[in-house]
């Protein structure tokens, strides 16, 4: 596995469609809401607040395609429905656990729920419309893109509304692979179609998106972890992560009742969310659930080179899956994958996009 510092030759240019991205976006936005200026300038604020969308994460889409065709260029509007998507799907979190920053937005929690179910559904539909693509594949687009709302939906629902048992794990990853990975998977299954590869072909890429996509909610677990327990909002949320799962799949059948009642606890009460934090924490519970984690991206990279030739473009999404996978570890000390968004420390000359248009 490639190390975190050390990200492939075309990580610079890669990097530099993320401004690219944000321009058209704006672009986009104000272009499609030109008769509708207050919620232009509603979701553009949300835009500039959502500090995720600055992620290389969410240019997915672009090496994919350079890996399949050579050209990651036409991905872009897909990245541009993800940025929308994701904004919408962030702030909508937030204003759902309650930690949506009205004064550092600029807006009221109404306004900002308003929004962000535009760039959740409104928007996304308006820029397929706009795209020049045969009937077959704008329906197929407009499918994913349906597909994907539904399973993040339930998958959402699923993650606030059920009790973890131990022998959860399956559960838990079906409720990340609606929540996270079916953004992904939609993406990558419109990229597919871009690239005019076959069904099965769009269906497997589309279940490689989904498994990235839970790599990133694990990579954002982590972060969770990281941070003092007082701002842990998994702990103060009762958040069914795939940690506190393992941690009940391993203990005997009484510490189990205990870590459950510390999760119902731990919403309120520090001291049961310290105690809970240890819990999880645990040198067992985490060698156990950092060797699921590294055979889901095994099994996630197994999968990229089935479906793509050796090319600097695999090469990048491999790196991007690689990534994720070491900013999830729990036992090792390894890195955040904010190292990773600022790149290799010395200048690299490779060349994933080369267009002036969109440097």
């Amino acid at each position: 596995m490639r190390g975190i510092t050390d990200p492939p030759p075309t990580y610079e240019a890669l990097s530099a469609q993320r401004a690219h991205v944000v321009e058209q976006t704006t672009a986009f936005v104000d272009e499609v809401c030109k008769d509708n200026p207050q919620l232009a300038g509603s979701v553009i604020r949300l835009l500039e607040a959502d500090y995720k969308n600055v992620s290389i994460h969410r240019l997915l889409p672009l090496p994919v395609l350079g890996a399949i065709t050579g050209d990651p260029l036409p991905a872009v509007p897909v990245c541009v429905l993800a940025r929308l998507w994701w904004t919408g799907a962030d702030i909508f979190d937030d204003l759902n656990d309650g930690h949506f920053d009205a004064e550092r937005v600029g807006m009221s929690p109404n306004e900002a729920m308003i929004a962000s179910i535009a760039c959740l559904t409104l928007l996304p539909l308006a820029l397929i419309a706009r795209q020049d693509l045969t009937a077959e594949v704008r329906m197929a687009w407009i499918g994913h893109l349906t597909d994907g709302n539904l399973d993040a939906a339930n998958g959402q629902l699923a993650d606030i509304s059920s009790v973890i048992d131990a022998d959860s794990l399956t559960d838990v990853m079906r409720s990340y692979s609606g929540k996270s990975g079916s953004a992904c998977g939609r993406d990558l299954a419109m990229t597919a179609l871009l690239a005019g590869v076959d069904a099965a072909a769009v269906t497997s890429w589309r279940e490689f998106g989904r498994r990235y996509g839970v790599l990133r909610q694990l990579a954002n677990d982590r972060r969770s972890v990281l941070k003092d327990v007082r701002d842990d909002e998994d702990l103060a949320n009762g958040t069914r992560t795939l940690l506190l799962a393992h941690a009940l799949a391993g203990a005997p059948g009484d510490h189990q009742e205990h870590i459950r009642r510390l999760s119902e606890r731990a919403r309120l009460d520090l001291d049961a969310r310290t105690e809970l934090r240890g819990e999880l924490t645990r040198t067992a519970v985490a060698e156990r659930y950092d060797s699921h984690v590294t055979e889901l991206g095994r099994h996630a990279n197994r999968m990229l080179f089935d479906l793509a030739a050796p090319s600097p473009f695999r090469a990048a999404v491999e790196w991007m899956v690689d990534v994720s996978v070491e900013s999830a570890l729990i036992a090792v000390d390894s890195p955040t994958d904010d190292r990773a968004q600022r790149g290799p420390r010395p200048a690299r000359s490779g060349r994933l996009l080369r267009r002036d248009r969109c440097a």
